[in-house]
């Protein structure tokens, strides 16, 4: 029950992204140059932030599935692991660019040139500067599980879900808490070349901060590119206070390494902890 719980959860999580991602660009037109006036620009800085962090968000989303499910078939199994390994190695080695040509031709034949098929490729552009990483962290964190854990486990019976479960699952979380933010870090990092498709001739400028800026830049227009850097500053650390110093606050549970130096707060951690989406959460769960 509680695996089909959490497969449940994952699915869910997963169609909502898919569609907020259709309700807010399935309708609307794409033309080669979109123009970004001064007036409209100002007005609609939030809109563009929110593109943007939904591109974000879906390509972490997917990212993080990949991560676990690869790493862990990488750390688990020794053949998988001679093949896998390097493999990973080469695509973490394979900049985000060298993945355009690629990406562009499979997403707009498999959406017949349509619009979706432009999402699909920033949203899988953005994800291959991101996955290789956690993937790292997740294949990295199991290899180093202690020994004894994993007889303990062994002694009860534990069945291959509740090994991955109860232990190698929570032992990755510290890896990926860390791995997550410099993935947002890279995402974030080529969220300008992802906004901007190039097919052919004809160059798709997706409304967003990144596209937004180059924009702003190519028009001289220096204070709304300022702005729009601005806005995306703000996301970043608004993010840093609300999600990432709890989450790291919150992964040093996990750990298996202690030293004499006393356990970090965090205040916005402390109310989560007490908010009641949490506790619906638990109940839930």
């Amino acid at each position: 029950m509680a695996r089909q719980r959490w497969l449940s959860a994952l699915l869910v999580a997963s169609l909502l992204v898919f569609v907020v991602l259709m309700a807010i660009y399935g309708r609307r037109p794409y033309l080669p140059r979109l123009s970004f006036p001064t007036a409209a620009a100002w007005e609609k800085l939030p809109l563009y932030g929110l593109y943007s962090f939904i591109r974000m968000l879906a390509a972490y989303l997917l990212s993080l599935l990949f991560s676990i499910v690869y790493g862990y078939l990488a750390a688990t199994s020794r053949r998988a692991e001679r093949f896998l390994v390097p493999a990973l190695d080469v695509l973490q080695s394979v900049p985000i660019l060298g993945f355009f040509p690629a990406a562009i031709y499979l997403f707009i034949q498999l959406t017949g040139g349509g619009e979706l098929g432009i999402e699909l490729a920033s949203v899988f552009l953005i994800f291959t500067s991101q996955a290789w990483n956690m993937t790292f962290g997740v294949y990295e964190a199991i290899l180093t599980i202690p020994a004894d854990a994993r007889e303990a486990l062994e002694t009860f019976g534990a069945s291959r879900w509740l090994t991955f479960k109860r232990l190698l699952l929570p032992a990755c979380v510290p890896k990926l808490v860390y791995n997550t933010i410099m993935s947002w870090a890279g995402g974030w990092y080529f969220l300008m070349a992802a906004e901007i498709v190039a097919v052919g001739p004809v160059h798709y400028k997706l409304p967003g901060l990144g596209s937004l800026m180059y924009t702003a830049a190519e028009q001289g227009k220096i204070g709304l590119m300022l702005l729009a850097l601005g806005t995306l500053v703000g996301i970043i650390v608004a993010m840093d206070f609300l999600l990432w110093r709890p989450l790291s606050v919150w992964a040093e549970i996990f750990r298996y390494e202690f030293t004499a130096a006393p356990p970090s707060r965090s205040q916005v951690l402390d109310w989560w902890r007490h908010s009641h989406i949490v506790h619906a959460i638990k109940a839930g769960a």
